[in-house]
């Protein structure tokens, strides 16, 4: 009769009550002591080695406890963004770690409901520091006070009989059988335990029963290598992992008692080889993960899989798809993936008698009623096991609002994620119901576009449009105009929803305001919940050689700085500053992105502009003109040169062309007035609660220092930091002054005057 060997993790609530969490499990008791919850945990796991002896052994051998104190930041939460306290709390953690049966350790942490695995045991003290910070650093001191502990938590270790030995001393370990794939993927099904613990919310392919059941019959009658097809978002995770499921249960209900139970294994490419130390080694290690497949009667399921085409050699001839061929072609092995349809073109291209090994199986983007079936039952389950509320309104508010504005995913992926956020804001604000605006608000978190735009009731305010324009861009009144006219476009829904929202050229020469027009446009339009600026810059000067365009899109494993940018925020405005500097087959690259939205790399993976405004600025035909003062004739000089310089393909893809004419001195002394009072936002006059006076002969000084018709305002910047701001920082440094007003002033030199 075999023994097992469990942990509990133990604290006191309150006198005489003694709470106990069963180590990798999801079993909690509250007890008068240690020894009643040992008892309770001792039944309990008796009934469950009788039902399913394999997923009721111990996770972990030799358990230890780290009670750990973690210094953390909170901060309060408001609506443009998080901010941290000044001080400082400590949070003691407690971790409970041990080897599994894998061979490498485990850590699970209760009172975190987080749990993860390691190699190194001497990582374990920052690894817990790591997860615990992840988790606390979004959290107010509020919410960070529930996870104080109680009172210090100890470790009780019992035992069990296992009465059903017999039947498990026979049972099948692939872990065991199959030592090198189990260091390199993970085994599917989970245990009933892991499953619990893994996710809130449920993994089901909900409307998708026809294609399960396709794949499941490939999978097992058949014995198909597989590639599940389809759109990002479209559910082709769920729809393997739902089919990966049914071929488990469907073995088990055949042959309950059957040793060699088919189990799927999740790896990718990369994982495969990160053991190779030398070259040539990772054809080894392949091969030994090939021979346990084969072992234990295995699939792999390999995620990531365009890394098949780059791992290993040089070439997609002699990388890891090259080697595993021989075995796809003697159906040795099996294996299920899944792809974009991008991605499959370019597979097919790269290695095509690899692709042959494979059926393919396409996903097509349900239909609307579908969708909504999915986003109900998703209501019914928050409903029946989170006591949570979704309004029928509110489900449709949200097909809305990501079938307009969210094209670069698809359904019903975009929309149970999306449906996840907007409940996990609800627990975090202790509120029962989901409505309308709970959807907007995590909808402007996402996007950082305005309300405006997503509240068909709100109507624009063009003097109010107009002002916002105006009082962050001088002397500009045409640029304005047009660019408020991309604003009603997009509040109308007119634009073109398969390109980009806009795409414009800001034309005239340096320091006019382009690059501040820029930033004024991506602050209205996505500036009111990202956390990071929805502006990406990019100096094209950089680009002045055709092998760069790797660096801008990406080559093989590296990705490029802009497609990076625009992944990590889909929701921006792009800026490709002094266009005319870079390479013309960059031009050409651009083509696609300007005329379709989308950038396809040579890997297939697809990098999506629609939710972009794209901006280029150029100076060319700046050095013809240089006057001050508006003229339609140098409009025509500045497009005209635009038209020469760049080919006609490339220049009819642009929605417009905006010139910024050079500024008169009216212009520049608004925008003196403008930057003096930015000076009073700065921290060193606020902190001190000092208000600022100029006199008129300042502003004259830097009209003459900071006016120049050839740079434009550039010089403004410098003459502002070294006539005002560095005689203040003197002033300041000598003075302390504080709850005070003070003038500055110009006669001869320039002279501080404190008054309170």
């Amino acid at each position: 009769m075999e023994i097992f060997k469990y942990y509990a993790l133990c604290w006191k609530l309150q006198q005489g009550v003694v709470c106990g969490h069963l180590v990798g499990s999801h079993y909690q008791v509250v007890s008068k002591n240690a020894k009643k919850i040992v008892t309770v945990l001792t039944s309990q796991l008796h009934r469950d080695l009788e039902k399913n002896p394999y997923d009721a052994e111990p996770r972990i051998h030799k358990a230890r406890l780290k009670v750990l104190p973690v210094e953390v930041r909170s901060g309060y939460k408001e609506k443009d963004g998080m901010y941290p306290t000044t001080s400082k709390m400590k949070i003691t953690i407690a971790a409970v770690y041990g080897e599994n049966s894998q061979g490498f350790y485990e850590c699970f942490m209760p009172f975190l409901n987080e749990s993860f695995f390691f190699y190194n045991i001497d990582q374990v003290n920052n690894l817990i520091e790591h997860f615990s910070k992840n988790i606390f650093q979004s959290l107010t001191p509020e919410e960070l006070h529930r996870y104080i502990m109680p009172s210090k938590p100890w470790l009780e270790d019992f035992s069990v009989r296992n009465k059903g030995s017999k039947k498990i001393s026979s049972f099948f370990s692939p872990e065991k059988e199959a030592p090198v794939l189990s260091k390199i993927a993970e085994k599917f099904p989970r245990s009933r335990n892991a499953q619990k613990n893994a996710h809130i919310f449920p993994e089901v392919a909900w409307e998708q029963s026809d294609i399960v059941d396709k794949i499941v019959g490939k999978i097992v009658n058949e014995q198909a290598n597989l590639i599940v097809v389809g759109n990002r978002g479209v559910g082709k995770s769920a729809i393997l992992q739902e089919a990966m499921r049914k071929v488990f249960q469907k073995e088990r209900d055949k042959n309950p008692y059957e040793k060699r139970r088919r189990y799927f294994w999740r790896t990718s490419p990369n994982r495969i080889t990160s053991g190779a130390k030398y070259l040539g080694d990772w054809e080894d290690i392949c091969e030994n993960v090939l021979d346990d497949l084969q072992r234990i009667r295995g699939v792999l399921w390999l995620v990531n899989f365009m890394e098949m085409f780059t791992v290993g050699g040089q070439g997609a001839e002699d990388s890891i798809a090259a080697y595993m061929s021989s075995y796809l072609r003697d159906r040795r092995i099996q294996i299920i993936t899944e792809l974009t349809p991008h991605e499959l073109d370019r597979a097919q291209t790269l290695l095509p008698s690899f692709i042959q090994y494979f059926q393919i199986v396409h996903i097509e983007e349900m239909s609307r009623s579908k969708i909504l079936k999915v986003l109900q039952n998703f209501q019914n389950y928050t409903e029946d096991k989170l006591n949570i509320n979704v309004e029928q309104p509110t489900l449709e508010l949200i097909y809305r609002l990501l079938q307009r504005f969210v094209k670069y995913e698809s359904f019903p992926g975009k929309a149970v994620v999306f449906l996840s956020q907007c409940l996990n804001n609800l627990f975090i604000s202790d509120k029962s119901t989901l409505n309308n605006n709970d959807v907007i608000d995590a909808f402007i978190d996402k996007t950082g576009m305005p309300k405006l735009f997503l509240d068909d009731d709100i109507i624009i305010n063009q003097k109010d449009l107009h002002s916002f324009f105006s009082s962050r861009i001088i002397g500009q009144a045409d640029a304005i105009k047009k660019i408020c006219r991309v604003i009603k476009v997009f509040k109308t829904g007119l634009n073109d929803p398969q390109k980009p929202i806009a795409t414009m050229m800001f034309s005239g020469p340096t320091g006019v305001g382009k690059t501040a027009s820029v930033r004024a446009l991506a602050e209205y339009f996505f500036g009111h919940g990202q956390k990071k600026h929805p502006l990406i810059r990019l100096d094209m000067s950089e680009f002045q050689h055709p092998a760069q365009i790797s660096r801008l899109i990406g080559e093989g494993k590296e990705i490029g700085k802009l497609t990076r940018e625009v992944r990590e925020r889909p929701f921006s405005v792009v800026l490709f500053d002094e266009i005319e500097k870079a390479h013309p087959a960059i031009f050409d690259t651009l083509l696609t992105v300007l005329d379709e939205g989308i950038l396809v790399d040579h890997y297939g993976r697809v990098c999506d502009f629609r939710n972009t405004i794209i901006i280029m600025t150029s100076n060319l035909g700046a050095k013809s003109s240089t006057a001050a003062g508006f003229n339609p004739q140098k409009v025509l000089e500045y497009e005209a040169s635009i038209r020469k310089f760049f080919r006609p393909e490339f220049f009819n893809r642009l929605d417009m062309v905006v010139t910024f004419l050079p500024l008169d001195k009216s212009a520049i002394q608004k925008i003196i007035y403008k930057e003096l009072e930015e000076i009073s936002l700065r921290d060193g006059i606020k902190n001190n609660n000092l208000r600022l006076k100029f006199s008129p002969s300042i502003i004259d000084l830097l009209l003459k220092e900071g006016f120049d018709e050839l740079y434009g305002a550039r010089p403004l910047q410098r003459a502002i930091e070294k006539f005002v701001v560095s005689e203040l920082a003197k002033y300041i440094m000598q003075n302390h002054p504080s709850s005070a007003e003070l003038h500055i002033d110009y006669q001869q030199q320039i002279s501080i005057e404190e008054r309170k």
